[in-house]
Formats: C-alpha cells, sequence, structure tokens
C-alpha cells in the first residue's frame, strides 16, 4: 500500500511538474531591437525570393574562331544650320556697333584695319542678310 501511495504520489508530481510550464520574464525591446528584430525579418523574407531558381535556357559557347561583324550604320547627314534670315541694312548697323564698341572697349588707336579684316574675313565665308554672320563678327572679337 504504501508503494502504491509512493507510485501515485511520483505520478501526480511529474503530471504537475510538466502540466505548469513556467513563463520566463521578458524584458521589453528597446527601439533599437525591435528595427534590428524588423530589418531581420525583412532580410530572411527577401532572401527566399532571391534564392529562387529562375528559368533560364541553357547557355552554350561558341568557337571562338568565329567572329560576328556588326552590320554598318548608315552615316548621318550633319544637320547644317539653316539660315536666319535678317535685315542686310539693320545687320550691317548692328556690325558697325559692335566693331565700334570694340574699338572703344580696347582702346585701339588703329581700329579701322582690324575691323575691316574682321569684316571681310567673315563676310567671306557667309551672305549679307545671314545670322551667322554677326555671330562670327562677334566671334571674332573676342
Amino acid at each position: 500500500m504504501l508503494l502504491k501511495i509512493f507510485k501515485y504520489s511520483i505520478f501526480i508530481m511529474a503530471i504537475i511538474s510538466c502540466a505548469t510550464p513556467t513563463k520566463e520574464k521578458t524584458k521589453p525591446l528597446t527601439r533599437r531591437e525591435r528595427q534590428l528584430l524588423y530589418y531581420q525579418r525583412l532580410r530572411a523574407a527577401q532572401w527566399q525570393e532571391i534564392t529562387k531558381k529562375k528559368k533560364s535556357t541553357p547557355s552554350y559557347h561558341r568557337d571562338k574562331k568565329i567572329s560576328v561583324q556588326p552590320k554598318r550604320q548608315k552615316k548621318k547627314e550633319k544637320k547644317r544650320p539653316q539660315i536666319i534670315p535678317v535685315d542686310p541694312h539693320g545687320q550691317r548697323i548692328e556690325i558697325e556697333q559692335l566693331l565700334t564698341f570694340h574699338c572703344i572697349k580696347q582702346r585701339m588707336d588703329n581700329c579701322d584695319e582690324l575691323s575691316t579684316r574682321i569684316f571681310d574675313k567673315c563676310l567671306q565665308e557667309y551672305n549679307p542678310g545671314d545670322r551667322r554672320l554677326t555671330d562670327c563678327v562677334k566671334k571674332s572679337l573676342k
């Protein structure tokens, strides 16, 4: 009888000890720990997507002796700036003013020679009434 009581008491103690789990006290997570846990879970979720095998076509190696020549491309025509028409009389006045102002700014004595040389050089390249003639004179004065 004593042996039966002893067996039952051990059996009951085993059941009671297994039946009541002890709760571990967990301290609340700090802000940094919460952030670390969040990003750890995020990386784990993305890792599964990254490691998925993509269906790819089997690759093969070409013989190194074979060379492929690229297709020839047609040469594109260079776009020339279009002639911008300007009043030739107004253009002549503007050019004279530019040359005179340049002479005054530089305080030059023999300005007539320089101005006629610049104007003649640009006049050989462009026709009167073309905006590029004025641009040429401006570039030459710089």
